[in-house]
């Protein structure tokens, strides 16, 4: 069975009903009935005192396809334009879903637009806008099965109860580059998804705006056996608890490399044994996690993103995001280089940016100048190189250490620097995009692989050298994430004596001195002393004396 270009409007029942037996024909062990280039509009399946399925289209078994058709205004209990029941290997493909709804937004009542139940079904390319009515999944709701979804758009859905724009429940999900935002769940949880047990997997994700009265503004995951959250962005979404993210799951589940910021609530609330790592948790305004630590190597840091408020949230030049991902190679960019945080980042990402710098080396002209170069890239699109300096082989690129712009396709820099140090370089694009950083290259003319940056797993008073000591010593110490740092003396009876460090400090290791002086400028006793490092939330304490 086959069909392009039908139109239909305004029928009462069933529009298409596809069974196996309606498209089976000799010699074929399966029905593929095919829906392409069709329009239906307004269309009802709710017969009185019953339950109706597929306000436009009902397929119970088979393969089905249906490719470039439009959905406008359907109507029926579940899958208020199609409704799917024990299909195998169905795709839908560059449909578009507007208006359509559920009979009532009451329990019972599932999928706005798309119903699936005991099927596997492949949906890519689709845009599902303003669908609703619904109890739960208010543009698609899937029992049972497993349901791939790629590159969809899912803008301003509704439903009562769960799930947004999506509600998955006992099905295995796989959503890749997909735009969920500005979906409401008015009286329950999951504002732009939720998904109850299964594998649940989400990649590459930009869920945004989206609002629960009840649990997880952004995406609710509960009782996953397995799957993973990566390189997805969650901002701007609200709830009264998890706006960003809540995820209940076991030890088979990854949160990683995901940008969890700006939220109108707490950022992640993530629960069980899964792990959760590499993510950049800022700027929330309820905190940035609602029970459980960070991740070792969490971020709290402003992403840097180029244009937001015009949708591009791609990363811009000095972004802490930029090759901070899970190391892990099979985590890895499309250029071969450390993953970025964020839906940018990763092997199924879209990449926008340049890629990374290769070709780095140095000449040393003498007098303690030298020339840094790289080759030049080929995009067509690209605008000017970064280059950064440190003394240290471990540095986090930033505005800081910055020490040159260069203007493509130049590709060279000269510099004195003021003592031996490192060199990485990054290229930016003429929309602003940053790409992958270089290898970095010493002074000495060594080049080696940009290090993996690993950052302190916790606050803590690491050294302090030379202990006794006398007149002066420096306090080492390690910061695990962006916060107000404080690094105070106190006496032996707990006294302030001198507070050496009070600022924002980003995640690092970091030194203070203390030269046996008081807050008056004096120098105190000889005796022992405590420093304290503290950050609002945890506290670490170290033990000085001071000779005489």
């Amino acid at each position: 069975f086959g069909s392009s270009g039908l139109q239909t409007q305004g029928f009462s029942s069933f529009v298409i009903y596809l069974s196996k037996a309606c498209a089976k024909s000799e010699g074929s062990e399966k029905a593929s009935p095919w829906l392409r280039d069709c329009t239906f509009t307004d269309n009802r399946a709710a017969p009185p005192g019953a339950d109706g399925y597929g306000g436009a289209v009902l397929c119970v078994g088979g393969s089905p396809r249906i490719d470039g058709c439009r959905f406008t205004g359907n109507v029926a209990a579940r899958g208020g334009a199609v409704a799917l029941f024990d299909v195998t290997d169905a795709i839908l493909r560059a449909n578009e879903f507007y208006g359509n709804t559920c009979n009532d937004s009451i329990d019972g009542y599932l999928g706005a637009a798309v119903y699936l139940s005991e099927s596997v079904v492949l949906i890519d390319d689709a845009v599902l806008q303003a669908n609703g009515g619904t109890g739960r999944g208010g543009a698609i709701a899937a029992e049972t099965g497993e349901l791939t979804l790629t590159g969809a758009t899912l803008v301003d859905n509704r439903s009562q109860l769960a799930g947004g724009a999506l509600f998955v429940g006992d099905a295995d999900l796989v959503v890749v580059g997909a735009l969920i935002d500005g979906n409401v769940c008015a009286a329950g949880d999951g504002g732009g998804l939720a998904a109850y047990d299964g594998n649940i997997t989400l990649r590459n994700v930009r869920s945004s705006g989206n609002t629960a009265s009840g649990l997880g503004g952004g995406l609710l995951v509960m009782g996953a056996a397995g799957g993973a959250v990566e390189n997805c962005l969650i901002a701007g979404n609200a709830a009264t608890i998890g706006a960003g993210v809540m995820i209940s799951a076991g030890d088979g589940f990854a949160v990683r490399n995901n940008i969890i910021s700006g939220n109108e609530g707490s950022g992640l609330l993530a629960a069980g044994g899964l792990m959760s790592d590499y993510n950049d948790v800022f700027g929330n305004t309820g905190g940035d996690y609602a029970g459980g630590d960070p991740g070792p190597h969490d971020i709290a840091a402003d992403p840097l993103f180029v244009a937001p408020a015009d949708g591009d949230y791609g990363l811009g030049v000095h972004s802490p995001c930029i090759d901070r991902g899970d190391p892990d190679p099979g985590c890895a960019d499309l250029d071969g280089s450390r993953a970025d945080i964020g839906p940018q980042g990763g092997p199924g990402a879209v990449m926008v940016a340049p890629v990374a710098v290769a070709g780095i080396a140095i000449e040393d002209l003498g007098g303690g100048t030298y020339v840094v170069s790289w080759t030049a890239g080929v995009e067509p699109d690209l605008d000017y190189y970064v280059v950064y300096r440190d003394t240290t082989d471990v540095f986090f690129p930033s505005a800081a250490n910055a020490i040159a712009s260069v203007e493509h396709p130049q590709a060279s820099v000269q510099d004195t620097p003021p003592q031996p140090c490192y060199y990485l370089v990054a290229a930016v694009d003429t929309d602003g995009h940053c790409g992958g950083f270089s290898a970095r290259v010493h002074s000495d003319g060594q080049v080696s692989a940009a290090p993996i940056i690993e950052l302190p797993v916790a606050l803590a008073v690491t050294s302090v050298v030379p202990n006794p000591f006398n007149p002066r010593t420096t306090i080492h110490y390690d910061v695990p994430r962006a916060s107000l740092v404080g690094v105070r003396i106190f006496d032996l009876r707990g006294r302030l004596v001198r507070t050496l460090v009070h600022h924002r400090s980003e995640a690092g290791r970091y030194t203070a001195l203390w030269d046996g002086t008081g807050s008056s400028g004096a120098t105190v006793a000889a005796g022992v002393y405590f420093v304290q490092v503290s950050d609002g939330r945890t506290a670490s304490t170290g033990k000085l004396v001071l000779a005489k």
